[in-house]
């Protein structure tokens, strides 16, 4: 009796499966203004925190921050 049963199920699951539509959409690149490479370096955690802090409440990235410090801190001491 199982058996039918199951064997019954296995129909009912062919029959109600449908093979899924996926729509395909053409990825945009975006080009940087600027050529970027990554680096790696650390901050000591409450300098990160601070940061993190700033960015929020700019509503700006950690890099945009990181960035412009970097072209001030060049700038001063040229």
């Amino acid at each position: 009796m199982e058996e039918l049963d199951l064997k019954s199920l296995i129909d009912q699951a062919k029959k109600a499966t449908q093979t899924p539509i996926q729509r395909v959409q053409p990825v945009k690149k975006v080009k940087p203004a600027e050529k970027e490479i990554q680096i790696a370096f650390y901050l000591p955690k409450s300098l990160y925190k601070k940061v993190k802090q700033r960015a929020l409440q700019e509503e700006v990235s950690i890099k945009s921050i990181l960035n412009k410090s970097i072209e001030k801190y060049i700038n001063d001491i040229s």
